[in-house]
């Protein structure tokens, strides 16, 4: 792995590179790809992301406070895994993050002694794993290998969490991530030279514990369950001992039932390829029936310019993190869906190219009035129609946050601009510590979340190593698994043409050498005569300038907006701390904040529009999600000056 650049020696290694340093240039990617797992290590390594004595992951660290996460779920358990796995399998960049907190500094990152035993070291980190896993199912038989949430005590042992009524609940799509990922260590550890036989027998036995069980626990009335219930910890695997969670909709109680096609669809794979079904009886064929049926709803087209449109898999709020099925199994050997996913990249790295954002979004933790909540983050126009209002109502609220993780699917299809991304969001002060990256910072005013997790931190590392595809590609084809994925696969997306346009690629992110948004700046002592300039506006999906005329009313200045109608606004007046504009004949008034932002409020409705602000000694820029704004300051006694198309 050794590079010949210069390795900066700091955790905040992102300040020293550039968004075009990655492209062309595979000396760059591998070095940075090097820092992102080393730093990434520490987080993993045991007293910090994981338990010395079993190495069962902890859900994160806050560093704020200090304080570890003392929980976890199987989806943090199957990115470790996974991690495991393809290290067995001979990635360096894994073996690297696995074996990170063994090095003492970034010299020690090419150490041939550590990573000589790098195969070893992890084997020993299965095999603790794996004994908790068999102690963990011999305490509670009944969830048949499966993990609920637990809670992780003081000796590494898992606890699991429990329903109001006493119940352990068993998700089904953390649980599908997890499988999998079992099977890829088995997998990896077959090919090891000389592996330890026990430990090859307990995770053969760990993987056949869920391959008998998971129908029973899984599947009922020829569904699969999203949430399956276990009602006795110790009853015999018996499909009365088990019952469906249910959930309110509309007031209404109904059951959960798993019916994704994004990470939930792990399992329904599992199931389809293990189970022990008859022609007649695999209710998997009722799964991928339904998907079909409904492959319109999950279809949209997303606008690269005037003309031209590309087709992308909409998404329940199409947030990175719906693309985790993607590093687990190989889904991209069929051409149609690579294309497909390629799309969806092409379209999220527009979406904040466009708008100016120098993240990504995805679901992740972040803080509300102190408090740390769970929120989606994505693009409403190519969510689920129940969520296509998601992110006006965080806007709303200042609560639009981006995380660094939702580059992974990235990593994917393509590497540089995957790097470049994650580094324009890195560069956010604060973003690196010693753990490696923080899991979220807010939009408006760039302040991080100083939590950090499994999901907003090792998908990245997982993605940038390959996920464990070539390892689960190569154990399908060995059992005769391979043809009935793909036909899967292609019964799933025939159904539909994916349009292309050869000019839409992949975006960059824009420079950034601040932690403020690039907006266009007026520069002092330069005023009415730099007013008079062009700006560049972004305005829903089409680019316009438009000129910045002192001293001048027109009366309907037209400004398209990210909906289908144009919107005709008139500047009206600016004073020290107060815009009047009015928008569709109705009167606004927009109010200066002192912290930075401003209100639009309209006087009849009572709406809020929320706008970013940045000033300077002579203007100002105003930013919504409706496009800019940009003038000069004016006295009270001056009319405004106005902002007009110019073709």
């Amino acid at each position: 792995m050794s590079v010949s650049l210069a390795i900066p020696n700091t955790f905040d290694f992102a300040q020293y590179f550039s968004q075009v340093d990655f492209l062309g240039n595979p000396v760059t990617c591998q070095l940075y790809k090097s820092l992102i797992c080393y730093w990434e290590g520490k987080f993993v390594a045991p007293y910090i992301g994981s338990h010395p004595n079993t190495c069962i992951t902890y859900d994160g660290y806050n560093y704020g406070d200090k304080k570890l996460r003392t929980w976890t779920a199987p989806s943090k358990e199957s990115l470790h895994l996974g991690l495991i796995a393809s290290a067995l399998s001979g990635n360096q960049f894994a073996q690297l993050t696995l074996l990170s907190h063994k090095m003492n500094n970034i010299s020690q990152m090419d150490d041939k002694i550590i990573l000589d035993n790098a195969v070893q070291t992890c084997v020993d980190m299965l095999e603790k794993k794996l004994i908790e896993y068999k102690r963990f199912d011999a305490t509670y038989p009944a969830c048949g290998g499966f993990l609920p949430w637990v809670e992780v005590d003081v000796n590494g042992q898992m606890v699991p969490a429990r329903e109001k009524d006493g119940t352990i609940s068993l998700p089904a799509l953390d649980n599908g991530q997890y499988v999998w990922s079992t099977i890829a260590c088995l997998q990896a550890l077959k090919k090891v030279p000389n592996v330890n036989q026990n430990v090859l027998e307990i995770c053969t036995n760990v993987v056949n514990r869920m391959i008998h069980s998971v129908q029973t626990i899984f599947v009922s009335n020829d569904r699969v369950r999203e949430r399956s219930l276990v009602l006795s910890d110790t009853a015999p695997i018996e499909p009365k001992n088990y019952k469906t969670a249910t959930y309110l909709y509309e007031s209404t109680e109904k059951e959960s039932i798993l019916s994704d096609p994004y990470e939930g669809e792990l399992m329904i794979m599992f199931l389809d390829m293990c189970g022990t079904w008859t022609k007649s009886t695999n209710i998997c064929d009722l799964y991928w029936n339904d998907i079909k049926r409904y492959t319109s709803e999950f279809i949209a087209r997303f606008p690269i310019d005037k003309e031209n449109k590309i087709t992308v898999e909409r998404g329940s709020f199409f947030s990175s993190h719906e693309q985790w099925k993607v590093i687990v199994l190989p889904y991209l050997q069929y051409e149609k869906y690579k294309l497909l996913y390629t799309n969806n990249e092409i379209a999220r790295t527009h979406h904040s190219k466009n708008w100016e954002y120098r993240g990504l979004f995805a679901t992740a933790n972040v803080f509300n009035d102190e408090k740390e909540v769970v929120l989606p983050f994505g693009i409403d126009s190519l969510s689920h129609r129940d969520h296509s209002k998601t992110m006006v109502e965080h806007a709303l609220k200042d609560m639009i946050f981006s995380a660094p993780y939702a580059s992974f699917p990235l990593f994917m299809v393509d590497e540089p601009k995957a790097l470049a991304w994650y580094n324009s969001m890195a560069r956010v002060h604060g973003m690196q510590t010693e753990f490696g990256i923080l899991e979220s910072y807010r939009v408006k005013d760039e302040r991080v979340h100083t939590t950090m997790t499994w999901d907003g931190k090792i998908t990245t590392v997982l993605a940038l190593c390959g996920g464990t595809c070539e390892i689960l590609l190569e154990w399908m084809k060995e059992n005769d698994k391979f043809d009935l994925f793909m036909r899967r696969v292609k019964a799933r997306y025939d159904a539909f043409t994916v349009a292309t346009f050869t000019d839409a690629i992949i975006e960059y992110p824009d420079e950034r050498d601040s932690t403020t948004r690039k907006i266009q700046e007026i520069p002092v002592n330069q005023g009415m005569e730099y007013a008079k300039s062009i700006f560049k506006i972004y305005l829903g999906h089409q680019n316009q300038y438009f000129k910045v005329i002192p001293n001048k009313l027109l009366s309907s200045t037209k400004c398209v907006t990210n909906r289908s109608e144009a919107t005709l606004f008139d500047l009206i007046y600016v004073g020290i701390d107060v815009v009047y504009i009015r928008v569709h004949g109705s009167s606004w008034i927009v109010s200066v904040l002192g912290d930075g932002r401003i209100t639009l409020r309209d006087k009849v409705c009572g709406w809020n529009e929320l706008f970013m602000i940045k000033i300077s000694e002579q203007g100002c820029v105003l930013q919504s999600r409706l496009g800019y704004l940009c003038f000069p300051k004016c006295r009270e006694t001056e009319t405004i000056c106005t902002i007009s198309s110019e073709n």
